[in-house]
């Protein structure tokens, strides 16, 4: 819903777009409808309210409550398609497999409330370091994963070494103390003229090969000293 269509609401269908918005209370769309027939709103803002209340829930089941960004589960649904797409469109699709650097010594010298924060602001941090096309995914714990449609392993190494240099950067206050994030990164790219987007066997064998590619890349990165892009 944009400024516009907000202004135009009645102060009450206001007050429900706000209970949309934050998720207070036990707002659902049996509610709505009961608002339309108690004429509390009108069939307009109705149907923008029940828009936005389908839009929260898509969001509650794709993103990361912690990080902010797409879940693990949204990265095993959009994963296949965007490995399909690659083949049909013909361009290139890469992965970044990024890790903290050492995180549960955050959790162990300060707190589970701080290593939480971390893992947003790391999040925050790699949202903002990708292109709009890419997608940015919540592995598992400390772990990222980046997808880049339409961008082959070269090109990719330079955005994970973007994302490297903007976390290690990262202004990180704990109770009072200054301290240091870094990541390491292993990058791969999908092999689409070995895979058929008709052959669902092949296409999810190629698939896996670029996660253990970048698997493999990341592993080297931490081998060779943390703080590191490796390309697969």
């Amino acid at each position: 819903m944009d400024s516009e269509q907000f202004d135009q609401l009645s102060d009450y269908a206001k007050k429900v777009f706000e209970q949309v918005r934050t998720g207070e209370g036990s707002l659902n769309r049996a509610t709505i409808l009961e608002d339309i027939r108690d004429s509390k709103l009108d069939y307009k803002e109705a149907f923008l309210l029940l828009y936005e209340l389908d839009k929260r829930k898509e969001e509650q089941r794709t993103k990361d409550f912690r990080s902010g960004v797409f879940n693990a589960e949204f990265f095993e649904k959009i994963f296949p398609i965007e490995c399909g797409r690659s083949i049909r469109m013909q361009y290139e699709l890469s992965m970044i497999l990024i890790d903290l650097d050492d995180f549960r010594r955050f959790n162990n010298e300060y707190n589970y409330l701080i290593g939480n924060k971390i893992i947003h602001d790391v999040a925050q941090t790699i949202r903002k370091s990708v292109r709009r096309t890419d997608i940015v995914c919540r592995y598992a714990g400390e772990e990222f994963v980046v997808l880049c449609p339409s961008s082959d392993a070269n090109q990719t190494v330079k955005v994970a070494e973007k994302i490297r240099l903007a976390v290690a950067n990262m202004d990180v206050q704990c109770m009072g103390n200054k301290e240091m994030v870094t990541i390491s990164s292993g990058v791969s790219q999908f092999k689409r003229e070995v895979a058929d987007v008709k052959d669902i066997k092949g296409l999810d064998k190629e698939s896996h090969v670029l996660i253990e590619k970048a698997t493999e890349a990341l592993h080297k990165a931490k081998q060779a000293g943390k703080n590191k892009v490796e390309i697969a």
